[in-house]
């Protein structure tokens, strides 16, 4: 009786990538790009500001500080870690010349810049959606003569 020798083989382990994605693709693009990198931190401290406005600003916005003793017209910018004097009210941007503090309106005018941008970007998408149903009759495929037509209707004649 012959007896064969029966060796296993080393198992091969594959690993695939995962399918290409849009969204994944893009994703990569830019967070290999340093500039991208620099302005999405600048983007997320701005937007954290506004969202933050209460939190970080000393004052309201139209908050006029003619009861804080030591605040005048047009004063400069008085930081304690930079060297102010302590008994001196700390205005980071300075006073404006209605006696507001400044540090404090931009924070919360950034907050109303955020507002209006969300709305205006929704507006614009759900607008847009809509006229690329419309113009597909419901179909969820614009074509190319469509998106012409658009941009054909948007472009200022001479």
């Amino acid at each position: 009786m012959a007896t064969a020798d029966v060796t296993q083989a080393d198992e091969v382990v594959v690993v695939s990538r995962r399918p290409a994605s849009l969204w994944r693709d893009t994703v990569s693009a830019i967070l290999h790009q340093r500039s991208a990198i620099i302005g999405l931190a600048l983007l997320g401290i701005i937007v954290l500001a506004a969202l933050l406005a209460d939190v970080l600003a000393q004052y309201g916005s139209t908050e006029t500080l003619f009861n804080v003793p030591g605040a005048k017209r047009l004063a400069g910018p008085c930081i304690h870690l930079l060297g102010c004097p302590a008994d001196q009210p700390q205005f980071i941007m300075g006073i404006d010349q209605n006696v507001r503090d400044v540090f404090s309106r931009v924070v919360h005018g950034a907050r109303v810049s955020l507002q209006v941008g969300v709305v205006t970007v929704g507006i614009a998408i759900v607008t847009g959606t809509v006229n690329c149903w419309n113009s597909g009759a419901m179909s969820f495929r614009p074509s190319i003569a469509d998106s012409t037509e658009i941009a054909g209707v948007m472009t200022p004649s001479p």
